[in-house]
């Protein structure tokens, strides 16, 4: 190793898409996802109207990185609170 280069690591980096489905799952928002994907560097994971919803935000998944669009109907106090988490 080259001295003070930092190490490698096979981790990818888990990106959460928060967001209604509608949203997280247009054509434009999946071209976008599928490049991250394909780079080999990230783990999307999209948490969906059912999590954004439904579950309290203790339950929805853990994320390193997390992208969040507003749109009618999207709870934004309840993904700023998961995001101070």
């Amino acid at each position: 190793a080259q001295l003070g280069a930092m190490p490698t690591t096979n981790t990818k980096v888990t990106v959460g898409i928060c967001a209604m489905d509608k949203k997280a799952k247009s054509k434009a928002m999946s071209a976008i996802l599928t490049r991250l994907e394909k780079s080999g560097e990230f783990e999307i994971i999209v948490f969906g109207d059912e999590c954004i919803l439904n579950r309290p935000i203790e339950e929805w998944p853990k994320v390193d990185a997390l992208i969040s669009f507003f749109s009618d109907g999207f709870p934004l106090s309840k993904a700023e609170a998961y995001a101070r988490l």
